[in-house]
């Protein structure tokens, strides 16, 4: 007998598997200080301040316009003047498995939502699946795609035409991207 050997084959792609919800208008708000959402989508900007770390939280980095999907509720430090915006309409997600990098979701237009990175979907090579949401009001259908800048987007059709302000919602709606390689 020779000595056998076993070889395994790379993962053939990155993916992005999580929970989606999304229930409120488009509403920009910030936060100064406090505890974060978990699953929400956050815009790091400042007010003249330094010092903050949201690292711990989910950010890639402290750098300014950086987006993240919050995955604690204490940063580590709010600094001086240290200042998070998000859209109470963006859809919140609890992340269940990433090992694409870094995503994060946008409010676009009512029953619209974007699915975003820093150029980590690539063109030609990327799925997204949004599964179908069910509520108590009714039933609707998510439709999705990637358009040409290489934004996901993720479209919500309500069949019983009842929403929450103004929005098409999802509840726990499950998501998967895949960027081949």
């Amino acid at each position: 007998m020779g000595i056998q050997v076993i070889t395994s084959n790379a993962p053939t792609y990155k993916v992005f598997t999580g929970l989606l919800t999304q229930s409120g208008g488009d509403d920009e708000n910030q936060i100064t200080g406090g505890l974060l959402t978990i699953g929400v989508t956050y815009l790091i900007e400042n007010d003249g301040g330094s010092g903050w770390d949201f690292t711990n939280v989910g950010a890639p980095n402290n750098d300014l316009q950086t987006y993240f999907i919050a995955t604690g509720t204490t940063p580590t430090s709010w600094g001086v003047d240290g200042l998070l915006v998000y859209n109470t309409g963006a859809p919140t997600c609890i992340i269940l498995e990433n090992t694409i990098g870094y995503v994060w979701f946008e409010y676009n237009a009512t029953g619209v939502y974007l699915a975003k990175s820093n150029s980590l979907f690539t063109d030609s090579k990327c799925t997204l699946i949004v599964g179908n949401c069910f509520w108590e009001t009714g039933s609707g259908y998510v439709a999705t795609g990637f358009d040409g800048s290489s934004d996901g987007v993720i479209k919500t059709k309500n069949f019983s035409n009842t929403n929450v302000n103004g929005s098409e919602y999802l509840t726990n709606t499950p998501i998967e991207i895949k960027v081949y390689n």
